[in-house]
């Protein structure tokens, strides 16, 4: 590793240990927090932009509902009886 190299990371050392490195990573926390903010932001707009042009509406199926109740309703009627109480639907 070269000398100079070796001097930078004892200066990094010194910072990090030193009373302005709890402010260094506070700024730096908080620099994350907005640009994570910022991200969520622009996600959020693209969300709206591709639901107002009709782009996730593509991908949207019909189902039926009836059947997913009735599956529901055999899986939990099942395992009641299973454990001696029966409920009548």
């Amino acid at each position: 590793m070269p000398l100079c190299q070796d001097i930078e990371f004892g200066t990094f050392l010194k910072l990090f240990h030193s009373s302005k490195a709890k402010d260094f990573f506070s700024h730096l926390d908080h620099a994350l927090e907005d640009s994570q903010r910022l991200t969520s932001i622009f996600d959020e707009l693209l969300r709206i932009t591709q639901i107002e042009s009709g782009a996730r509406r593509s991908r949207f199926t019909r189902i039926d509902l009836a059947q997913i109740v009735d599956t529901v309703t055999e899986i939990y009627q099942d395992l009641a009886e299973g454990g001696g109480d029966q409920r009548s639907w």
